[in-house]
């Protein structure tokens, strides 16, 4: 194989990593903010109960 051959797929292999990387951290934030809905969302849950049970 040629070097230069080489040298484009150590870079094309590079993006591909580079690819994946950025796809996960932006699965990992939308899980992250998933989470936090989900929280915010029985925390919303919680005060309305103790709201209605107050009167």
């Amino acid at each position: 194989m040629d070097t230069d051959i080489i040298i484009l797929l150590i870079l094309l292999i590079a993006a591909f990593l580079w690819w994946f990387k950025l796809a996960y951290d932006e699965n990992k934030s939308k899980i992250r903010d998933l989470e936090q809905q989900e929280k915010d969302r029985l925390l919303r849950e919680e005060r309305v109960r103790q709201l209605f049970n107050k009167h």
